[in-house]
């Protein structure tokens, strides 16, 4: 009997951060940004915009893609222009029983990547963007950034991540000791 206690004591103070975050995880962000289409009898219609985040964790290792949508009544509308696709990879850092993702920004269609000339080649070199956030675990959901992921079990991740884990070694290799200390 006292062993029945011990073990439930035992379950009961794990700590929170001992369980594994891997898994697939969508999140809705609004972008900082909405378009003006004009004016119609006096009134302004704005058109709000939003990133469907798509998180996949996989041990220590962290896939972001943000793909811009508009979400009107309910329906979601993907946009028609190739631009706003955001793709991120990084990994998991555990230090004091706080988990932080570290992302590099490996790709962004039709956004202005960050650059620098390397006066040695004369070349221009990117300059990898790093984020480190805090992970919030709850119960079937992440809050990372202020953004809630919830835990998606009935579909795989819809993107394939070796296409930017391959370019994030290749572009970023001389880099991946220096961007750690961020």
């Amino acid at each position: 009997m006292n062993r029945s206690y011990l073990v439930i004591l035992l379950l009961i103070c794990l700590p929170a951060g001992s369980q594994s975050l891997s898994g697939y995880y969508l999140g809705k962000e609004k972008i900082g940004m909405s378009v003006d289409f004009g004016h119609s009898d006096g009134i302004k219609k704005i058109k709000k915009w939003y990133h469907l985040n798509h998180l996949l964790i996989q041990n220590d290792t962290i896939f972001l893609y943000k793909e811009p949508v508009r979400l009107i009544h309910g329906d979601t509308l993907y946009s028609a222009s190739d631009g706003a696709f955001y793709y991120y990879t990084g990994n998991l850092i555990l230090e004091n029983k706080i988990t932080r993702a570290r992302l590099i920004l490996t790709n962004c269609d039709y956004c202005i990547m960050p650059v620098t000339l390397d006066t040695l080649t004369n070349e221009l070199v990117n300059i990898p963007t790093v984020h480190s956030y805090l992970i919030k675990p709850r119960s079937n959901k992440l809050i990372i950034n202020k953004v809630k992921y919830k835990a998606i079990t009935d579909k795989a991740f819809p993107f394939d991540k070796s296409d930017i884990d391959q370019l994030f070694r290749y572009q970023l290799s001389g880099v991946l000791t220096s961007w750690r200390k961020y």
